[in-house]
């Protein structure tokens, strides 16, 4: 009955969830023939078949034996005759009949709650499943709390709210701790009843005992589990043997390390999976294998079982006289057993290696093999893997001997270690002596070097830092070589170093080499300085008389002169000006040269350099009937951050070129923006172009090397140096901008320089007042002037004069301090270089406070010839308070004064 009533409930089930016997059968892994059976009451399912069936289905276990009412085949059958919960009548004890269910669990109690009286009503089942009497025990919700488990009674409590919604649950398990029995399973299945307004009036429902069924299946899980212990057991057993037969295998020595453990893997597979099995009959000549093996090689079934012949027609025509003689060998006792290697032609044409080995399983009467019974591996990956090895250690040996450093590899045992061909060929060291020992090695090392190679090899191995030493080694004619070594180590995956691997070389001819490099950069570099001394020296000898030449000259035009006198004082002043600019270019671009061009970044508004620059050339592009114009893109910072005085350099070669060279038309000088360049600096475009007779092309691309003069068609060159231009290239370049000329024959030039330029923060306040505006400027003051040269220190005091300045001479620095101490001076102009004590030397000891009787911060003017941006660094730093270089105008003397005193 109990199996007609399971099947039923299954059939019921399965239909609910709209699934096929074929369907629900190939989940199973079982015939529909059998789930038809089962269904039938005919056929008895397994624990572990009920198991599935509940998962597949998803329910529990248990739900599959909550059997419905007799008559009934199906829950949608029972669903339908059940109609609304409302119209079902009760019987006469007002619950659900129990009547027509198959009692084949432990126990069926039935209890119903009424929602008005707040009452409970239970069945004798009920008690007897809880443990308790009737008489003892009143039915509530606080005495079922004390009777179940507390997660359970939180199932309990969720269907129960679900009860009270008005919606039907079940079937649910829950337990309940009986005071008789322990622990009893109960499954339970309840329903909400309504009176005719609608409103809930009862719940009632059904309760099951199935803790005897529980039990049975806790029972079959046991002896599922000593089954599947059994079962294991005798796998285990089938795997030594297999272990067995392929320890021949298991015991090959591999060459190369991934095929070590390549084997090792196939060794774990023939310990946890059956292998190609084969068993062959002398008797029948008939060859068995197994169908997964056949099946891989592409042949069908009928092919596990045939002839040998047919098989050893398939094995390749190369590896045939292998198998033939070892088979004979085996059947003869040559061996003790059958081992071959060859390859197996597949169905599809292909070839793959297998290994077999076989042994003796069954023996005639004279002991001779009947039986053999053997296993097939397929090893093709290996023949693979061994292939490539072969290639690759072929590759490395070729690179190894190609390659001019020593190559080297350390095992973490120190016991194996590889040297490169190359090692003994530069360290003349037998490889052998160092794999031996290797402290042969360090017996070679220079001693001065040997403890430190010795302490980084084992910083190296404790895997504190990677070697990275040079050092010497002695060779065998005494002579010392000198060797630069790196190494790197090879970690495991626990972090541990498996091996060393390094490399050296002999970078002897190379230090040889650097020192050589060395020893010409110090030559070059002193070069440079005695150039520098040289241009320094000759910048001295020339600006000194040129000095005493312009003033006295500046001097003259300050006398009465008639028309002729004038013009031949301005023509030599000119020639002055015109030396004074060759030496400044020589200057420049010597420093430019050797990297001795410094620049400053300071705030200037471009308008006003500009101005200044087009007030200096406009007298003379007037005299030669040309427009002088300048415009400034409004786009542009009124104030920016670079070097004034270098950018009015450039521009003061580009608009003397062009006023120059044009003899109409009119000279343009523009400033735009060209974009960003990097970070907050800005693209400035500055522009000098003229209506000149223009550039030959052929000349475009030389006109910025030093001493290249253009001229146009037909033109000689003009006077200059050539310097001009290439001056201007290197200062855009050193700023990090660039320049290029525009030109046509007969059309004119345009010059074009861009600048990076960052826009200053400050904006400008106003202008700047004139220098003849300044306080102070007419302010008569007591000057002491100290220069040597009598020349110049009749000009300087001439000029001082002039300005209405009172003057007092010496000729070195003591006659100056004595002088200052007497006259009291309110501002001193001191040459640097004088005999005796020059004017840095009083310069640093009036400001150190030598004498008592001069005032620390009294004004100095340093006054000189060297003219370089390093030598007014080195005299400003001694503490002066202004700069002088020779020769000087009288306007800037005006104006350095002014700026000392104001």
């Amino acid at each position: 009955m109990i199996k007609k009533a399971f099947g039923k409930r299954l059939r019921s089930l399965r239909n609910l969830a709209g699934l096929t016997q074929e369907y629900l059968s190939t989940e199973l892994g079982i015939t529909p023939e059998h789930l038809s059976n089962i269904e039938r009451g005919r056929a008895t399912p397994s624990f572990k078949l009920i198991e599935n069936i509940a998962k597949t289905l998803g329910t529990e276990p248990a739900n599959l034996f909550l059997f419905p009412p007799s008559g009934q085949d199906d829950i949608s059958q029972e669903n339908s005759t059940a109609g609304p919960q409302r119209e079902q009548q009760p019987d006469e004890e007002g619950c659900v009949s129990l009547s027509d269910y198959s009692l084949y669990i432990t126990d069926v109690g039935r209890w119903e709650y009424d929602v008005v009286s707040d009452t409970y009503q239970w069945s004798d089942a009920i008690y007897r499943m809880f443990g308790v009497s009737k008489a003892a025990f009143t039915p509530t919700w606080e005495g079922l709390m004390g009777l179940t488990p507390k997660k359970d009674f939180q199932a309990i409590k969720m269907c129960w709210k679900t009860l009270l919604g008005g919606q039907p649950v079940g079937p649910f398990t829950f337990r309940t701790l009986n005071q008789h029995s322990g622990v009893r399973h109960l499954i339970a299945k309840a329903e909400p009843f309504f009176d005719e307004q609608g409103n809930l009036s009862s719940i009632r429902g059904v309760t099951i005992d199935y803790t005897e069924q529980k039990n049975l299946e806790e029972a079959l899980r046991r002896l599922q589990q000593t089954l599947e212990g059994q079962v294991q057991r005798r796998t285990s057993e089938l795997h030594s043997m297999i272990t067995t037969l392929g320890e021949e295998i298991a015991v090959r020595k591999q060459a190369e390390e991934q095929a070590r453990q390549f084997s090792q893997r196939l060794s774990l597979a023939m310990e946890i999976a059956a292998l190609g099995i084969w068993d062959y009959d002398r008797d029948t000549e008939i060859l068995r294998i197994d169908e997964s093996l056949v099946r891989s090689l592409g042949y069908g079934p009928s092919e596990a079982e045939a002839p040998l012949r047919i098989w050893e027609e398939r094995i390749h025509p190369k590896d045939r006289p292998l198998h033939d003689a070892a088979r004979y060998a085996f059947v003869n006792e040559e061996v003790d057993n059958y081992q071959a290697t060859f390859r197996l032609r597949t169905a599809q044409g292909d070839w793959v290696w297998f290994h077999s080995i076989g042994r003796t399983s069954v023996c005639d009467s004279q002991q001779k093999p009947l039986r053999i019974t053997g296993t097939f591996q397929n090893i093709t990956e290996m023949k693979h893997a061994e292939l490539a090895r072969i290639t690759s250690e072929e590759r490395l040996r070729h690179l190894v001997e190609q390659v001019r450093e020593i190559f080297w590899v350390m095992e973490a045992d120190r016991k194996k270690s590889f040297l490169s061909p190359h090692f003994e060929r530069i360290l003349k060291i037998d490889p052998v002596e160092v794999i031996e020992d290797p402290e042969a090695f360090l017996r070679r090392v220079h001693p001065e070097d040997r403890a430190r190679i010795k302490n980084a090899l084992q910083r190296q191995w404790a895997g504190v830092e990677n070697l990275d030493e040079t050092y010497r080694i002695i060779m065998p004619d005494d002579t010392i070589r000198v060797i630069h070594a790196r190494t790197f180590p090879v970690l495991d995956e626990e972090g541990s170093i498996l091996r060393l691997v390094g490399v050296a070389d002999d970078i002897t001819e190379s230090m040889e080499i650097n020192r050589e490099l060395e020893r010409a950069k110090e030559e070059a570099e002193e070069a440079s300085r005695a150039k520098s001394g040289f241009l320094a020296n000759m910048s001295h000898e020339i600006r000194t008389p040129l000095n005493g030449i312009l003033a006295f000259l500046q001097l003259l035009a300050h006398t009465d002169l008639d028309q002729e006198q004038n013009e031949l004082v301005r023509l030599a002043r000119s020639s002055g000006s015109s030396l004074l600019e060759i030496v400044n270019d020589i200057l420049d671009i010597s420093r430019i040269e050797a990297g001795g061009m410094q620049l400053q970044e300071t705030e200037f508004s471009l308008q006003e350099l500009t101005d200044a620059l087009t007030s200096v050339f406009r007298p003379l592009a007037e005299q030669k009937g040309l427009k002088l114009n300048s415009r400034i893109d409004g786009d542009i910072a009124a104030l920016l951050l670079g070097d004034p005085a270098r950018i009015k350099q450039i521009l003061f070669n580009l608009v003397g070129n062009a006023v120059k060279f044009t003899h109409e038309g009119s000279v343009t000088i523009s400033a735009s923006l060209d974009g960003n360049a990097d970070g907050d600096r800005h693209l400035i475009r500055l522009e000098v172009a003229d209506t000149g007779p223009g550039i030959p092309e052929n000349m475009l691309q030389s006109i910025f090397e030093t001493f290249i003069q253009a001229g146009g068609p037909g033109e000689m060159p003009s006077s200059g140096t050539g310097l001009g231009l290439a001056i201007v290239k290197r200062l855009a370049e050193l700023m990090g901008g660039s320049v290029s000329v525009r030109s046509v024959l007969g059309d004119g030039s345009c010059f074009q320089v861009l600048l990076p330029l960052q826009a200053a923060s400050v904006q400008p306040q106003g202008q700047t007042p004139n220098a003849s505006d300044m306080p102070g400027s007419s302010r008569p003051l007591r000057a002491l002037v100290a220069e040597d040269d009598q020349v110049n220190r009749k000009a300087l005091t001439r000029m001082l004069q002039i300005l209405g300045h009172e003057v007092i001479c010496t000729s070195n620095g003591h006659e100056a301090i004595e002088q200052i101490e007497l006259q009291e001076p309110d501002v001193l102009l001191l040459d640097i270089r004088m005999p005796e004590m020059s004017g840095y030397e009083v310069t640093q000891r009036i400001r150190e406070g030598v004498y008592e009787k001069i005032p620390k911060d009294i004004p100095i003017i340093a006054v000189t010839a060297f003219a370089l941006r390093e030598d007014e660094e080195r005299i400003q730093a001694a503490g002066v308070d202004g700069f002088l270089a020779k020769p000087f105008t009288m306007e800037e003397l005006r104006d350095i004064l002014d700026s000392v005193l104001q």
